[in-house]
């Protein structure tokens, strides 16, 4: 039994000061605890007649709840669906839609459902009727009967206890009599909602009001300590016709809901394939908590977290138990829309928790980030690309019968995932012993937003917002118990020349899912791309023959790859992939086009979307669209040549299954399945094992980008289109002939980072940094606030904890709208007086902050590192702050920026800084004293610098 304790705090706040001195300060802190407790409901469902039923949304009411809990104003609780797992109702006969509601009454014929309910008081109802010509008299009679002759009965008459569930000229009120209670639960107005009022199909119904109703019969003391044994219905009216949405019996001895409906499936090991069993969370599977809700989006199921603010629970009903298998892993992708605008924060974020059922105790597996892009106010379709999850290392025994629950946390958007669900539970080695084991995991995500004034001569105050996040995870699934080890792979092209011009060619590469690869196999050979002269750093030219990777991995559960294809086509195989291990432990998939991998170029005829398979979770990781901001090869094999339109990359991650628990991963074999042009596209493949303790972050092992060391004269580091990584949404761009580096978006929320991939390494501590820089900036004409600003730091790239070094002022000069290539001035920076020790790798890190601008820095940019070999030098982890240096703004009317720094006089503190005024030949220098004092930040994980003013 493992008892999970997790708690999530959201802190927000956002300090904004003008030159009126007018101050506004708004926190927001959010605390839910994901501990589930029971459930503790007095109600029993009753699975409605299997055959025939009708789908509720698509020919009765559209935005009436389709499956799982249904609470109404009451507080009584109705199983929608009736556990039916049957998809073949719809309008006019159509098929593929949940059977939810039942009609199928005979005149004068009983129907009678069978139940075993003991301590039953009141039945409750979700009923209405067709009408077809009278306002007044009984529809049906429904009889209750039980063990020692209980019995009651009532007579349902149109206009008192049921009505038709549209208005109409028919009977339209409703009002309670002896022993029967009814309430409206449910109402909506059409066009608001589609209503299939004389038709059975929304889209072609009546307009005007459709409601649903509870009815509820007492049953009366005869059933006092009898039991409920049987329910007959029968229709007394030739020219009205029941239907019935719902049914339940509330008892006297409250009991968990989830641990009474027996109608749920319940999975375990022996269904595994692979180590893997596989379900779907679908309409007529899903049990709603709180606010979440299921509605049809233009024919798409969309499960709907709530309304800003509130809290709400999502239940698969495919409930997990085994006597013997505990539960090691959990996969499923996942793609969404956003509710409000897109610049609202704070946005929903969702946690994954597999809890028993009848405890209600779980154990948080999973927290999403926030989510405030996709936003449905702006496309109701246009959903978020597959984020897939593939989580390892879990231990969760599941002997009590469990299941996978979404919790939702609004705050102040809204979050639709798209349904069905695909769920993939791995289960792991024999539990011979049941152990007692409390854990507490707590997230904290703290959001900060920094201001800073930037003075000028007009003596006009700007803020510039920054924003920083620390998170922890829990245990049972965190990322710092999980070994990533790169794979080097054969090589035999360029990217930069004839794949995408602006995809990382070298160092390590991020991807948006937390995958890191390290690009170019640490291939030297510099005989491809179109001329025969660029580095070799993908692999394309795959044999007919297997391709074998050899390795060796301990205690795998998972291997990433990046693979596309060339001129592939829909639904053929393109390869298949095969992981091998020690003790005969062995899994294979294969790649199918338009599923698992498609097409890098989007813009033409060959198969270009992709669907995650249970085992596979499958994430588009990159795009740019030529020839805006990248360069493509498609069709010609050279960037320069090739196609316009958008173009893309995708992770694959491959679940290895229960076979590899306690094996080493030892070879990859890749067989290529197509013929003529079509072929894969490998870019990267990473292996990840579970360690007991935390390893050294990723890019501490194996890496091959070039390190360079100690040079009297200093150590020149040069970033270039080729050697710069980004985060974000930064990127290397082609502006006219040149290269320049992006800081991504106008009003990103987020913080986007560039690394420089030549790292430097000595036992010499550094001392200074010395480099220039030229920019334009973009979303605006000069002199537009608030405008984009970036930091450099050092990192030191194994405990990614750094130092930042330099911090530009605010950047709103040299417009890209006015002319894009001319650029500012070199701006000079000299920083002394450090002392950085350099005995790990240590990367240059340009942190950028857009606000509502961005920059665009000129490339190659030039940095010299300069050194003090005397100096004695002291771990990385003692690095927590140094002298900083920053240039302060020029008037807008100058096209000069040259900063002279000073030594700071604080450790920790931003120096005071005197830089020249602008000034022409006539005039004499003028000084501008700017000081700004800013705490230095220092976090343990890269990118390691998150602040900055």
């Amino acid at each position: 039994t493992t008892s999970t304790t997790s708690t999530t705090t959201t802190s927000t706040t956002t300090s904004t000061t003008t030159t009126t001195t007018t101050s506004t300060t708004t926190t927001t802190t959010t605390t839910t605890s994901t501990s589930i407790a029971p459930a503790q409901i007095p109600y029993t469902f009753v699975s409605l007649p299997s055959s025939p039923l009708k789908n509720v949304q698509s020919a009765l009411i559209s935005t009436f709840p389709a499956s799982g809990i249904f609470t109404t104003s009451t507080g009584a609780q109705f199983m929608l669906a009736s556990c039916q797992a049957t998809y073949t109702c719809g309008p006019n006969s159509n098929t593929g839609q949940v059977c939810n509601v039942w009609d199928a009454f005979t005149l004068n014929t009983p129907v009678t459902i069978a139940v075993n309910i003991t301590g039953a008081t009141v039945v409750s109802t979700l009923m209405n009727a067709y009408f077809y010509g009278s306002m007044s008299g009984s529809i049906a009679t429904i009889d209750f009967s039980g063990t020692g002759g209980a019995s009651k009965s009532y007579s349902v008459v149109q206009g008192v206890s049921v009505r038709d569930y549209a208005d109409s000229i028919w009977s339209s009120t409703i009002q309670s009599t002896t022993g029967i209670n009814t309430t409206q639960v449910f109402s909506c107005t059409s066009p608001a909602c589609l209503g299939g009022a004389g038709t059975f199909n929304v889209n072609t119904g009546n307009t005007g009001t459709y409601h649903v109703d509870q009815q509820d019969f007492d049953l009366g003391p005869s059933f006092v300590g009898q039991t409920l044994t049987g329910i007959t219905i029968t229709r007394v009216s030739s020219l009205a016709q029941p239907v019935i949405f719902a049914m339940s019996v509330r008892t006297q001895a409250p009991r968990p809901s989830t641990c009474v409906a027996a109608c749920t499936a319940t999975i375990s090991s022996s269904s595994a394939v692979n180590g893997f069993s596989n379900f779907t969370a679908r309409i007529g599977g899903i049990e709603l908590g709180g606010a979440a809700s299921f509605v049809l989006n233009s024919g798409v199921g969309n499960l709907v977290s709530g309304n800003p603010g509130e809290t709400s629970t999502v239940t698969v009903l495919s409930h997990i138990q085994d006597s013997v298998y505990p539960i090691s892993g959990l996969s499923f992708v996942y793609q969404y829309l956003t509710a409000g605008a897109a610049t609202v924060r704070a946005g929903a974020n969702f946690t994954v928790s597999i809890v028993d059922v009848c405890s209600g105790q779980g154990t948080v597996v999973y927290r999403s980030p926030e989510l405030t892009d996709y936003s449905y106010d702006n496309c109701t379709t246009c959903y978020s690309p597959a984020v897939g999850v593939a989580l390892g290392g879990l231990s969760i025994p599941v002997q009590a019968k469990s299941a996978i629950q979404f919790t939702f946390y609004n705050n102040n958007r809204g979050l639709r995932l798209k349904l069905p669900l695909s769920i993939a539970v791995q289960w792991g080695l024999p539990t011979t012993t049941i152990t007692t084991t409390t854990t507490t995991s707590t997230t904290t995500t703290s959001t900060t937003t920094s201001t800073t004034s930037t003075t000028t001569t007009t003596t006009t105050s700007t803020t510039i917002t920054t924003t920083t996040k620390t998170t922890t995870t829990s245990p049972t699934a965190s990322a710092q118990n999980v070994q990533y080890t790169y794979v080097n792979i054969p090589t035999s092209n360029n990217i930069q020349s004839a794949f995408i011009s602006t995809f990382p060619a070298s160092g390590v590469f991020t991807t948006p899912v937390g995958t890191p690869f390290r690009m170019s196999g640490c291939s030297t050979s510099a005989t491809c791309g179109p001329n025969g002269d660029a580095l070799c750093n993908f692999l394309d030219d795959f044999p007919s023959t297997p391709v074998t990777i050899a390795v060796d991995v301990p205690n795998p559960f998972s291997v990433s790859t990046m693979i596309n294809a060339y001129f592939p086509t829909a639904n053929q195989p393109l390869a298949q992939i095969t992981f091998s291990g020690t003790g005969n432990a062995s899994i294979s998939y294969t790649l199918v086009v338009g599923q698992t991998v498609r097409d890098f170029y989007g813009s033409s005829d060959w198969g270009n979307s992709i669907n995650p398979i249970p085992g596979v979770n499958v994430t588009q990781i990159f795009s740019c669209v030529s020839p805006t901001n990248c360069l493509g090869s498609g069709g010609t094999f050279n960037v320069m040549t090739g196609g316009a339109g958008t173009y893309h990359v995708d992770e694959q991650d491959f679940a290895l299954g229960s076979s590899f628990v306690g094996q080493n991963l030892t070879g990859i074999t890749i067989q290529k399945l197509s013929t003529g042009q079509m072929a894969p596209i490998l870019l990267g493949i990473t292996a990840k094992s579970i360690v007991a303790s935390a390893p050294a972050t990723s890019t501490c092992t194996g890496t091959c980008a070039p390190t360079t060391g100690y040079m009297p004269a200093g150590t020149t580091v040069q970033a270039t289109a080729d050697n710069i990584l980004t985060t974000g949404s930064a990127g290397v761009v082609v502006n006219y002939y040149d290269n320049n580096l992006r800081s991504g978006d106008a009003n990103d929320v987020s913080v986007s980072t560039a690394t420089i991939a030549s790292f430097v390494q000595d036992s010499a501590s550094i001392t200074g940094l010395q480099f220039f820089y030229q920019y334009v900036t973009g979303y605006g004409p000069d002199g537009t606030h608030v405008g984009a600003n970036f930091t450099v730091s050092m990192v030191d790239t194994c405990s990614g904890q750094g130092t930042i070094v330099y911090r530009s002022p605010e950047l709103t000069n040299f417009s890209f709208d006015t002319c894009n290539t001319c650029y500012s001035l070199p701006v000079q920076v000299l920083v002394t007086s450090l002392h950085i020790p350099a005995q790990g790798r240590v990367a240059l890190l340009l942190t950028f902050y857009n606000n509502n601008r961005n920059i665009q820095l000129l490339l190659p940019m030039t940095f010299v590192v300069l050194w003090n070999s005397s100096l004695p030098t002291t771990t990385a982890s003692t690095i927590t702050s140094s002298s900083l240096a920053s240039s302060s703004a020029m008037a807008s009317t100058e096209r000069l920026a040259t900063t002279t720094a000073t030594n700071a006089a604080t450790s920790g503190s931003l120096a005071s800084v005197t830089s020249p005024a602008p000034r022409t030949n006539s005039t004499s220098p003028t000084s501008i004293a700017t000081s700004i004092t800013s705490t230095v930040s220092t976090v343990s994980t890269t990118p390691s610098i998150t602040s900055a003013s």
